[in-house]
Order: structure tokens, then sequence, then C-alpha cells
């Protein structure tokens, strides 16, 4: 027992851990023994145990290895017994590594399981290094055990998901939405449900697509409950059913679309496991704003615009928070088309150059199919004596204006803001529009 006792600290203690790992280091991964764990795919939140093995090993009877490994996607659950007997373990998933060791008075050679490793996925998908560290291999006689080491990998698989897209329609707009089995295998029979706000959406009718179904729809309590079967098992990515929903709420207002299994089954019947997507449901109006560059180049917020004269301006279509983009803008005014009309790029924005011809209000439309139109105006200025044209005229006029030897229209008031204040014209507007007309600067209202 002595015997024994001194042979474990003489391959356990620090000292000779240092000198095990140097001549392990030294045997380099060309020695015929190697410790390996294989690679490993896991559906997400399955379990797999996998051994760590001595290959072309002789007489080995101790041994102190760890197993490194990325948390985010596997932990290990347990270590069990192997060839060797039951290894002392300590499990440190908030690291991500586990180290296992074992002393035993008996030996043994070939290929040996030195532990059975328990690992469970814990991500939804990737790939995580499953690292073997060899710090001690000794056989009966305590001589270390030259090694090489052949480490694997984990990876999560996609796994089977029952899924419903989130949805976006106008006011009293319908769409068909499908209820998908993704990734799954041999799916004999199902029972799901659909749970909505009825005063957002209701369902309106349910479509079986690839199996015999019967539906029962609550709009009251906000419940569609769906059960179908095929006595073909389906497999791959498959459409349970197609849900028509319709909205019955106001603009901007949402519902979640939650789904809810009761049962999944192949045909054995053996239950199927599956991970849940659910979706929302929202009413949406889109929004329009106009910005224009300064003077500086600098892009500001502005919906002034001078009569009968060219001007870019930067639309950008939003719905709440989100960018839209394939939204067409139109520009009118007085029902004609003042801007070549285009669509949003992947930032919700186009860039049309306005030109209206008289000082009626200029209206600016965002259209989307599922959304209801965003819709702003532009002010056309400057003209205030109506030529069709901004001329200087319209400069002295406003200076008449500010010393009180000319009045204004409310509508002339309007027009006179040039710099777009929101008061009335002052001598500063008759500066602008004068400067414009000796082409000093290229627009009056240019912010």
């Amino acid at each position: 027992m002595n015997k024994i006792k001194m042979f474990a600290r003489r391959f356990f203690s620090s000292g000779m851990g240092i000198i095990v790992l140097g001549l392990l280091m030294a045997g380099g991964a060309g020695a015929a023994t190697t410790i390996s764990i294989a690679s490993q795919t896991v559906s997400s939140g399955g379990n797999v145990t996998v051994p760590i093995i001595a290959n072309n090993i002789t007489n080995v009877s101790a041994y102190s290895v760890s197993l490194t490994y990325n948390k985010a996607i596997v932990i290990v659950d347990s270590v069990k017994a192997a060839d060797l007997g039951v290894p002392s373990s300590t499990i440190n998933n908030a690291t991500g590594v586990t180290k296992m060791w074992i002393f035993t008075r008996n030996s043994l050679s070939g290929n040996v399981t030195l532990a059975n490793v328990v690992l469970r996925a814990v991500g939804t998908s990737g790939t995580s290094a499953l690292t073997i560290t060899v710090t001690a291999l000794s056989n009966d006689t305590g001589l270390p055990i030259l090694t090489g080491v052949s480490s694997g990998t984990f990876i999560i698989a996609p796994g089977t998901t029952i899924s419903i897209a989130s949805q976006t329609v106008s006011p009293g707009g319908n769409v068909t939405v499908p209820i998908i089995a993704n990734n799954i295998t041999n799916l004999g029979a199902y029972t799901v449900s659909l749970t909505y706000n009825p005063a957002v959406v209701v369902v309106d009718s349910v479509v079986a697509v690839n199996f015999d179904a019967a539906s029962s729809i609550n709009n009251i309590t906000g419940v569609t409950v769906i059960s179908g079967y095929n006595t073909t098992p389906q497999t791959g990515n498959i459409t349970l059913a197609n849900v028509n929903l319709r909205a019955v709420g106001s603009i901007e207002q949402t519902s979640q679309l939650n789904l809810g299994v009761t049962t999944l089954i192949n045909e054995a019947p053996t239950t199927i496991s599956a991970l849940i997507n659910n979706g929302s449901f929202g009413i949406a109006r889109l929004a329009i704003t106009a910005t224009r560059p300064n003077r500086t180049g600098t892009v500001i917020p502005t919906t002034n615009i001078s009569t009968n004269i060219s001007t870019y301006v930067i639309f950008t279509v939003t719905e709440g928070p989100n960018s839209v983009s394939g939204a067409t803008v139109n520009v009118t005014q007085n029902g004609s088309p003042v801007a070549t009309g285009d669509d949003t790029d992947i930032l919700g924005q186009v860039n049309l150059t306005v030109t209206a011809p008289t000082n009626d209000t200029v209206n600016v439309t965002a259209s989307m199919v599922g959304y209801t139109n965003g819709t702003t105006v532009l002010e056309a200025k400057g003209d205030l004596i109506g030529e069709g044209n901004v001329t200087i005229n319209d400069a002295l006029l406003i200076a008449q204006y500010t010393v009180g030897s000319k009045t204004l229209t409310p509508t002339q008031l309007i027009l006179g803001d040039v710099k777009g204040t929101g008061g009335k014209p002052t001598i500063a507007d008759a500066l602008l529009i004068a400067q414009y007309t000796v082409d000093l600067i290229p627009d009056p209202t240019t912010p």
C-alpha cells in the first residue's frame, strides 16, 4: 500500500507533473500512442456520451487529462466510468475546463477508454473545439508514456423547429402565413396551437398542407388549434398549415403570434423534440421625412423648397424604428408629378429632384404592399407675387413689409418665410431672395 501511495505522489506531485509534461512535449505527435476524443454532432439541447481513448497504449495505469471547450456551445454534465474504473474529476463549466485523473494498481494495453464524458449542447448552433491536454500518463512501473493528442470538435446541428414568421399588414388587410416544421424527420402527426391578441388580429381560416388536418378557431379567446396526420411520414422543411390572418386593430398595434406544440410524433409513434420560433403581427403605417443638404453640406430636416426651382431632396421612409427598403416615393402638386418617383434603397432612402411650378403644397407619398401609405408635404416658397418664379420683386415686397409700407396676405406670410423659421418674413428672407436672383446662391430656401 505504501508503494502505491509513493507511486501516486511520484506522478501527481507538481514536480513530476512538470517532468512528465516535458516528456510529452518531447514525444511529439509522431508517437504511436495517442489520446483522442472524437468529434460529435448534436441537435440543440441534446447530449451525447463521448469516450476519451488512449490508442495503442501499453500497460497504462495512471493518467491526468483535461478537456477544454466553448461553454457557450457545450458543457460537461458528468464524467463516467471507463476501462480503468471511475475517474476523479472536476467539472468547471464556468471556464469551460473539465479535469479527469485516475491511479490504479491495474494496467491495460491496446485501445483503452480512459473516461466517458457526457456532453450537452447549450447553444442553438455553432462549433466548439474539444481540446485534450495530457498532464500525466504512466505505466504500471511508474514510467511516463509518450503520447500524441488528437482533439475533436463539437457541432450543434440545426435541430427541428416549429415556426411562424412575423407579418406586417395595413389596417383591415390580410395575409396567409405558413406554420412550418423545419428540419424534421418522419413526421406522422401533430397538434399545434396559435395564440394571438384578437383585438389586433383574427384567424379567418386554416388550410391544411401536406396533412389531413382539422382546426378549431376561437377569435374570442385568441386561440386556434390545428391537428394533422399523414400516413406517409414527412421529412425536411414541411408546411403544416397555412393560416389566414386579418388585421382588426388600429395602426401601429401589434400582437405576438405564439405557437404551442401539444403533439409532434413520428410513425413509431415517438415524440419529436422541437424548438419554437414565434412571430409577431403588426398593423403598420409608413412614415416619410424630407431632408436637404445645407450650405455646409450637412443634411438637415426641412420641408421648404423654392417655387419653380429644381430642388434636391432626400426622402427617408420608416416604419417605427426601422428603415423600409423598397417603398415607392411619389411627389405631386395638384395631382401632377413634380419629380420622377423611385424606390427607397437598403437605408430606406431615395434622392429626388423636385420642381414645383406653383406655390401650391407639394404632396409626398410613400407606398408599399402590406403598409398604410406614409405622407408628408413640402411647401413651395419665395414667389409671393405669383409670377411663377422667384424674382427680385418678391425680395422688394418683403423689404417693404418689414418697414410697414406693405401688408402681406396670410399666404404671402408663409411664402415669404424662405428661411423656414416658422415666423413672419424678415429682411433676412428678402436678402436670400435677392442673392438668388443675382446667382450668388442656388436656392433661397437652401437651409
